[in-house]
Protein backbone atom coordinates (compact mmCIF):
# COMPACT_ATOMS: atom_id res chain seq x y z
CA UNK A 1 0.00 0.00 0.00
CA UNK A 2 1.16 3.31 -0.73
CA UNK A 3 0.75 6.69 0.59
CA UNK A 4 2.37 9.64 1.83
CA UNK A 5 4.30 9.62 4.97
CA UNK A 6 6.14 12.78 6.29
CA UNK A 7 8.48 13.51 9.80
CA UNK A 8 9.58 17.10 9.62
CA UNK A 9 13.39 17.69 10.52
CA UNK A 10 14.18 14.37 12.34
CA UNK A 11 13.38 11.04 11.51
CA UNK A 12 12.45 8.14 13.90
CA UNK A 13 12.80 4.88 12.88
CA UNK A 14 9.78 3.19 14.98
CA UNK A 15 9.99 -0.84 15.85
CA UNK A 16 6.55 -2.19 15.96
CA UNK A 17 5.10 -4.67 17.66
CA UNK A 18 3.37 -7.47 16.27
CA UNK A 19 0.03 -5.76 17.54
CA UNK A 20 -0.34 -2.43 15.79
CA UNK A 21 -0.17 -2.26 11.20
CA UNK A 22 1.93 0.01 10.30
CA UNK A 23 -0.89 1.89 8.00
CA UNK A 24 -2.63 2.16 11.23
CA UNK A 25 0.17 3.93 13.32
CA UNK A 26 1.42 6.12 10.57
CA UNK A 27 -3.03 7.82 10.32
CA UNK A 28 -3.03 7.94 13.98
CA UNK A 29 0.51 9.88 14.10
CA UNK A 30 -1.18 12.17 11.26
CA UNK A 31 -4.57 12.59 13.34
CA UNK A 32 -5.06 16.16 14.36
CA UNK A 33 -5.38 14.71 17.96
CA UNK A 34 -1.69 13.45 17.54
CA UNK A 35 -0.98 16.66 16.37
CA UNK A 36 -1.89 18.66 19.67
CA UNK A 37 -0.14 16.51 21.72
CA UNK A 38 2.65 17.27 19.72
CA UNK A 39 2.72 20.59 19.73
CA UNK A 40 1.62 20.02 23.62
CA UNK A 41 5.48 18.47 24.23
CA UNK A 42 7.35 20.19 21.43
CA UNK A 43 10.17 22.60 22.69
CA UNK A 44 11.90 25.40 21.70
CA UNK A 45 10.79 28.87 20.09
CA UNK A 46 12.81 28.97 16.65
CA UNK A 47 13.80 25.85 16.14
CA UNK A 48 11.00 23.50 17.81
CA UNK A 49 12.01 20.05 18.65
CA UNK A 50 9.82 17.11 19.72
CA UNK A 51 12.60 14.57 20.81
CA UNK A 52 12.38 11.00 21.02
CA UNK A 53 11.35 10.97 24.35
CA UNK A 54 9.01 13.71 24.21
CA UNK A 55 7.49 11.47 21.40
CA UNK A 56 6.85 8.85 23.37
CA UNK A 57 4.24 10.52 25.74
CA UNK A 58 1.85 11.20 22.95
CA UNK A 59 -0.89 8.74 23.22
CA UNK A 60 -3.19 7.42 20.30
CA UNK A 61 -5.95 4.59 20.51
CA UNK A 62 -4.51 0.89 19.74
CA UNK A 63 -7.67 -1.50 18.94
CA UNK A 64 -7.14 -4.83 18.71
CA UNK A 65 -4.73 -5.42 15.71
CA UNK A 66 -8.37 -7.35 13.39
CA UNK A 67 -10.52 -4.20 14.00
CA UNK A 68 -7.55 -1.72 12.39
CA UNK A 69 -7.88 -2.77 8.93
CA UNK A 70 -11.68 -2.16 8.91
CA UNK A 71 -10.83 1.18 10.24
CA UNK A 72 -8.10 2.09 7.74
CA UNK A 73 -10.47 0.91 4.93
CA UNK A 74 -13.86 2.79 6.31
CA UNK A 75 -11.11 5.95 6.72
CA UNK A 76 -10.03 5.70 3.08
CA UNK A 77 -13.31 5.34 1.84
CA UNK A 78 -14.69 7.82 3.64
CA UNK A 79 -11.70 10.76 2.39
CA UNK A 80 -11.75 9.26 -1.40
CA UNK A 81 -13.39 12.30 -2.67
CA UNK A 82 -11.45 14.20 -0.34
CA UNK A 83 -8.07 12.95 -1.51
CA UNK A 84 -8.89 12.85 -5.01
CA UNK A 85 -10.15 16.79 -5.05
CA UNK A 86 -6.38 17.29 -3.26
CA UNK A 87 -4.57 15.55 -5.97
CA UNK A 88 -6.53 17.29 -8.80
CA UNK A 89 -6.21 20.74 -7.34
CA UNK A 90 -2.18 20.19 -6.69
CA UNK A 91 -2.01 18.98 -10.65
CA UNK A 92 -3.88 22.69 -11.61
CA UNK A 93 -1.48 24.14 -9.48
CA UNK A 94 1.12 22.88 -11.07
CA UNK A 95 -0.05 23.34 -14.62
CA UNK A 96 -0.79 26.94 -13.45
CA UNK A 97 2.61 27.61 -11.99
CA UNK A 98 4.07 26.06 -15.53
CA UNK A 99 2.26 28.02 -17.40
CA UNK A 100 2.65 31.39 -15.21
CA UNK A 101 7.05 30.47 -16.31
CA UNK A 102 6.10 29.90 -19.61
CA UNK A 103 3.92 32.90 -20.28
CA UNK A 104 6.82 35.35 -18.76
CA UNK A 105 9.67 33.78 -20.38
CA UNK A 106 7.37 34.42 -23.91
CA UNK A 107 7.03 37.71 -22.86
CA UNK A 108 10.75 39.01 -21.60
CA UNK A 109 12.00 36.82 -25.29
CA UNK A 110 9.26 38.97 -27.33
CA UNK A 111 7.60 35.69 -28.43
CA UNK A 112 4.37 37.40 -27.05
CA UNK A 113 3.31 40.95 -27.34
CA UNK A 114 1.31 42.31 -24.14
CA UNK A 115 1.46 46.56 -25.76
CA UNK A 116 -2.02 45.49 -27.34
CA UNK A 117 -3.56 43.49 -24.08
CA UNK A 118 -1.90 46.49 -22.13
CA UNK A 119 -3.87 49.00 -24.05
CA UNK A 120 -7.63 47.26 -24.12
CA UNK A 121 -7.47 47.17 -20.24
CA UNK A 122 -8.18 50.98 -20.30
CA UNK A 123 -7.69 53.44 -17.14
CA UNK A 124 -9.04 53.04 -13.77
CA UNK A 125 -11.30 56.09 -13.21
CA UNK A 126 -11.16 57.72 -9.63
CA UNK A 127 -8.31 54.95 -8.01
CA UNK A 128 -5.52 56.61 -7.19
CA UNK A 129 -2.74 54.18 -6.83
CA UNK A 130 -0.77 54.24 -3.12
CA UNK A 131 1.49 51.92 -1.65
CA UNK A 132 1.22 51.26 1.83
CA UNK A 133 3.84 53.20 3.19
CA UNK A 134 1.61 56.39 1.95
CA UNK A 135 -0.33 55.58 4.94
CA UNK A 136 -4.03 56.43 5.64
CA UNK A 137 -3.86 60.59 4.96
CA UNK A 138 -4.73 61.49 1.22
CA UNK A 139 -1.94 62.78 -0.60
CA UNK A 140 -1.56 66.02 -2.71
CA UNK A 141 -1.31 65.55 -6.19
CA UNK A 142 0.63 68.46 -8.16
CA UNK A 143 -2.09 70.20 -8.92
CA UNK A 144 -4.08 70.12 -5.80
CA UNK A 145 -3.51 72.81 -3.03
CA UNK A 146 -3.42 71.72 0.53
CA UNK A 147 -5.49 74.30 2.75
CA UNK A 148 -5.12 74.52 6.52
CA UNK A 149 -7.64 76.12 8.59
CA UNK A 150 -6.63 78.15 11.65
CA UNK A 151 -9.01 75.07 13.46
CA UNK A 152 -6.31 72.79 11.87
CA UNK A 153 -2.93 74.04 13.17
CA UNK A 154 -4.35 74.55 16.71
Amino acid sequence: MDFEFQVWVHVAVLKLRDSILPEYLATALNSARAYEQAQLLTRGATNQDLGLSRMKGIFIPLPPKGEQQPLLDTITAKTRSIDLTIAATRRELQFFAEYRTRLISDIVTGKVDVRAAAGSLGEIEDAPLRSEADGDEPQADDDDTVETTEEDAA
